[in-house]
C-alpha cells in the first residue's frame, strides 16, 4: 500500500458492506458503505478527469465535514492532483490569499456561507477556474459567477453508470508515493498561512505509525467533530479509519453533541482538550447538584483512579453507581477517546479514566502528517503524549526543543511554483515544541519554544498549562496569562456570564466586571483552581473582559489556540494597568 487509493480499495475489498461515512437521515449520502463509497469515487475520478482536471491541479475545497467532501479528495488525489482544504473560519481576505498563491484548477463550495467568501475574488478567477458545489440551492447564487460550473451530482452523471473499476485502476497506477497528495494550511510565525505538502507516502506512513500505538478495528465507530481542513483530524479521524474498515459518523452541530453521542454510541472519539473539559464541567456539575450523589462520585474517582484497583469487588460497586452513568453520557460504548491539540489537563483525563474511559493524549503537528506521539490504549501515562510511533524518532536538544525524524516529515512549504522549501538540521524536523523524555520513554510537552513567559526573576511559565486549569471552573469561560518580564504572572479573563449572571443576579456585562464582590469570587475561583500550583505559577492580577476570544475576531487562531500577539497588541493598555504598581 504506497498510495491513498491503493489503501481505500484494500479497506473497501475487505469490508464492502460496512457503514463507512454516516451523515443526515434523509440525505442522499445518509449512510455510505465502503461499497457504495468505491463506486462513488471511481466515478467522480473519471468525471473530474473529464472536466480537465489531470496529474499536479489543485483542487480547493471549502466546506463542512460530509460525505462528498471524502468521495471529492479521494478522486481528486486518485488523479494525481492535490487536495487543499481551506478552514472555513478564515475571512474572506485570508482565503483570497491562499487561492491566488496556489491557483486552483477547481474549488469546491458547499453552501452558501462558503461561497460568500469567494466574492471578493470572482473577478480574478473567473477564467480559468470551475466552481463545483454540493448543495443544488447555490445554483442561483452561482449565476453572477462566470466561471464554468456543475453541481456534485451532476458531475456524477458525467460518467454511465457502469463498473468502472478497471479504468479506475489504470489511473491510480500512474501515482508515485512521493507525488504530493495534500496541502494542508498552518499558521506560520508571521500570522499568515502557509501550506503543508504532505505525500501519498508522508500521510501513508503516518497512519501506519500510528496503527503501531493504536489498533484500530472494522468494528469501531468514529464521531467526527473536529473540521477535515485539520491534519490532525484528516488523519485520526478520516485516513485511519477509512484504511481499516471503521465508520464515520459526522457530527453537524457542536451544540448538538450529547444527543448526537448518545444517538450513535461511537466506540472513539478524536477531540481537542477543550471538548473533553467541557464534558467534564457538564457532568461535574449535574453531579454537584445532588449532594449525595457529588460525595459518592468524588470517592468513586479517587477510587478508580488507583489501576490496581480496578478488578476488585468495590470498582463493580462504584461502576453501578458512577461509572456507568457517565460513560452513558458519552454514548455508553467508548473504547477510548484521543486527545490533541493541546495539553489536556490531568483532573480531566483521570476523571474519565477512573469511570473506564481512557482518553488517549498526543502530540503531532501539520507538518509531520501529523501524529508523532500518541497513548497506548493497554500503555499510557496521563499527563504524557505517550509514546513516539514505531516510525517516528524523537530526541531533546540542549535547550529543550523537541526534535522528530521519521518518513512523516513534510516534503516542505509550498512554494509557490518554486516546489516545496523544507530546512532539516542533520535530518531533524526542529518542532518549536519544548518537551521532556521520562525515564519510561513517555514524552511530556511543556509548551511553545516562544510562548514560554520568563518572569524577571528567573521563573519559566507555561500559560496553557494555567489557562486549562483556571477554566475548569465553571465560572471562567476563558483565560490568557501574561507575565514576560513581569515579577509575577496575570491574566486577561472572559467570565462565564450565564452562570455569573444566574450566581449574582446581574445581567449587563459592565455592571459584572466592575463589580467588586463578582471580582473577589473570581478571584476565590482562580486560587481555588491553581492551588497544587507554585508560588509563581498563581495568578496575582486579572481584568474581565466583556467579548469572548473568537475565530472571527481572530483572538483564537484556527486550531483554537489563543493568539497571543492579537492579545497582547489590543489589550496593551489593560495588560499594562496590571503592572502599574512599581513593585509589579
Amino acid at each position: 500500500m504506497n498510495t491513498i487509493p491503493q489503501a481505500f480499495i484494500k479497506s473497501a475489498t475487505n469490508n464492502p458492506e460496512n457503514p463507512c461515512l454516516i451523515y443526515k437521515d434523509g440525505h442522499t449520502f445518509g449512510e455510505v458503505t465502503y461499497r457504495r463509497l468505491l463506486n462513488l469515487v471511481e466515478n467522480f475520478t473519471l468525471s473530474l478527469e473529464k472536466l480537465g482536471v489531470k496529474k499536479g491541479d489543485r483542487v480547493v475545497i471549502l466546506s463542512e465535514n460530509r460525505p462528498e467532501w471524502v468521495v471529492s479528495d479521494l478522486s481528486a488525489i486518485s488523479l494525481g492532483a492535490i487536495f487543499a482544504p481551506i478552514h472555513t473560519t478564515l475571512t474572506a481576505d485570508q482565503i483570497k490569499e491562499i487561492i491566488l498563491e496556489i491557483d486552483p484548477k477547481v474549488i469546491i463550495v458547499s453552501e452558501k456561507r462558503m461561497l460568500a467568501k469567494l466574492i471578493g475574488i470572482k473577478k480574478e478567477i473567473e477564467k480559468k477556474v470551475m466552481l463545483l458545489y454540493y448543495n443544488v440551492e447555490l445554483k442561483e447564487d452561482l449565476s453572477e459567477f462566470k466561471n464554468d460550473k456543475c453541481h456534485f451530482i451532476e458531475a456524477l452523471k458525467l460518467m454511465p453508470h457502469d463498473n468502472h473499476s478497471e479504468l479506475y485502476r489504470d489511473l491510480i497506477a500512474d501515482i508515485d508515493q512521493y507525488d504530493t497528495a495534500s496541502i494542508i494550511f498552518t499558521i506560520g510565525p508571521n500570522g499568515k498561512y502557509r501550506g503543508v505538502e504532505l505525500s501519498h507516502k508522508n500521510i501513508i506512513s503516518n497512519a501506519e505509525g500510528t496503527l503501531g500505538n493504536v489498533y484500530i478495528r472494522p468494528d469501531d465507530k468514529f464521531l467526527s467533530i473536529l473540521p477535515l481542513s485539520h491534519a490532525f483530524e484528516q488523519m485520526a479521524g478520516y485516513y485511519i479509519p477509512l484504511m481499516q474498515g471503521a465508520s464515520i459518523a459526522y457530527l453537524t452541530d457542536i451544540a448538538k453533541f450529547t444527543p448526537v453521542v448518545k444517538q450513535h454510541k461511537p466506540s472513539v472519539i478524536i477531540g481537542v482538550p477543550r471538548l473533553y473539559e467541557k464534558s467534564y464541567q457538564r457532568i461535574v456539575q449535574q453531579i454537584n447538584s445532588k449532594e449525595l450523589l457529588s460525595k459518592v462520585t468524588k470517592k468513586a474517582i479517587e477510587y478508580g483512579s488507583k489501576k490496581e484497583n480496578r478488578k476488585k469487588l468495590q470498582y463493580k460497586v462504584y461502576d453501578a453507581l458512577v461509572y456507568r452513568k457517565i460513560r452513558n453520557t458519552l454514548g455508553g460504548n467508548l473504547r477510548f477517546m484521543i486527545s490533541g491539540g493541546a495539553a489536556l489537563n490531568p483532573k480531566v483525563g483521570m476523571f474519565f479514566d477512573a469511570s473506564g474511559v481512557p482518553v488517549l493524549e498526543g502530540y503531532g503537528l501539520t507538518e509531520y502528517s501529523p501524529i508523532v506521539s500518541v497513548n497506548k490504549p493497554d500503555d499510557y501515562k496521563i499527563g504524557t503524549v505517550g509514546h513516539p510511533l514505531p516510525n517516528t524518532s524523537v530526541r531533546i536538544a540542549d535547550d529543550g526543543e523537541v526534535l522528530i525524524k521519521g518518513p512523516g516529515i513534510m516534503k516542505g512549504y509550498y512554494g509557490n511554483g518554486c516546489g516545496p522549501q523544507l530546512i532539516l538540521d542533520d535530518g531533524w524536523f526542529k518542532t518549536g515544541d519544548l518537551g521532556e523524555m521520562d525515564e519510561e520513554g513517555y514524552l511530556k510537552i511543556i509548551g511553545r519554544k516562544k510562548e514560554v513567559i520568563v518572569l524577571s526573576t528567573g521563573k519559566n511559565v507555561s500559560p496553557r498549562t494555567i489557562e486549562a486549569e483556571v477554566t475548569l471552573s465553571k465560572y471562567i469561560k476563558q483565560a490568557a496569562v501574561v507575565g514576560d518580564d513581569k515579577k509575577h504572572i496575570a491574566a486577561l479573563i472572559v467570565p462565564d456570564y450565564k452562570q455569573i449572571s444566574r450566581k449574582f443576579g446581574l445581567n449587563r456585562k459592565r455592571e459584572i466586571v466592575k463589580n467588586k464582590e463578582i471580582r473577589k469570587f473570581i478571584q476565590a475561583e482562580i486560587n481555588k483552581q491553581l492551588k497544587g500550583f507554585s508560588r509563581h505559577e498563581q495568578i496575582k492580577k486579572f481584568e474581565l473582559l466583556r467579548n469572548e476570544f473568537t475565530k472571527d475576531n481572530r483572538f483564537l487562531n484556527d486550531d483554537s489556540s489563543i493568539n497571543r500577539d492579537k492579545i497582547g497588541n489590543v489589550y496593551r493598555e489593560a495588560i499594562d494597568k496590571l503592572y502599574s504598581d512599581i513593585n509589579c
